[in-house]
């Protein structure tokens, strides 16, 4: 409009203007779409809340029902709201557990009056951001798995995409891949809770394996290298 008018350029081509949903609108889309058909993505989505709020994955994936994938949020109304986000997706399996380095059960915290997606195996960052105050910290035994055995139990033999978003404990979700057992095209994480030290032990571990790397404002995503 402003450009008709004759008060500003505008560098982007009217088609585009007109038709937004021909561009790439996230490098997410970019990355995974540079590896694999997004009909035929097979992925895990660790830290998934409502399959909604702050989704870079919804939006990648919404309309495509052949997509296969495991989405994994511990908190029970979230995940309620999951399920039923994801319910008319046949081949996306939603599981309230949550990745760590044991099969067993785990502490994990919470608000016991709202969803939060400050939720986290450790109480001291729910309680640095979420909002939720001592008193309304919901402390409950979930069910954990590693990785590997989460790989092994649902038989996944290749994966175009891992999603992680911990809040502060993708760094320990990351050391947990086993890249001879499996080597995801790609890996995106957040990196926004991580310290300097986490952050460049977790990308050195990632090129070491021949990822290169795009960086995003809270995210960093690690395309295997052809």
């Amino acid at each position: 409009m402003l450009r008709q008018f004759s008060l500003e350029r505008c560098y982007k081509p009217k088609v585009l203007v007109s038709h937004p949903e021909w561009e790439y609108q996230d490098l997410l889309e970019l990355a995974v779409a540079s590896r694999s058909q997004i009909d035929e993505l097979c992925f895990i989505q660790i830290g998934a809340f409502d399959g909604v709020s702050n989704d870079a994955l919804n939006v990648l994936i919404k309309g495509h029902k052949n997509v296969k994938g495991i989405v994994i949020e511990p908190q029970i109304q979230a995940f309620e709201a999951l399920k039923e986000h994801y319910q008319d997706y046949p081949n996306i399996t939603p599981l309230r557990i949550v990745i760590s380095n044991s099969d067993t059960e785990v502490d994990f915290y919470s608000s016991r009056l709202f969803s939060v997606q400050r939720a986290s195996l450790n109480k001291q960052h729910v309680l640095k951001g979420a909002g939720v105050r001592e008193e309304n910290i919901l402390q409950e035994k979930i069910k954990s798995c590693t990785f590997s055995t989460l790989i092994k139990e649902y038989q996944i033999d290749h994966l175009d995409l891992v999603q992680i978003d911990a809040e502060g404990y993708d760094a320990e979700i990351l050391k947990m891949i086993n890249f001879d057992e499996i080597k995801p095209s790609v890996i995106r994480f957040e990196h926004d809770h991580l310290s300097d030290r986490d952050s460049a032990d977790c990308m050195s571990l990632l090129a070491k394996h021949g990822y290169r790397f795009l960086g995003e404002q809270r995210d960093i995503i690690a395309i295997l290298s052809k």
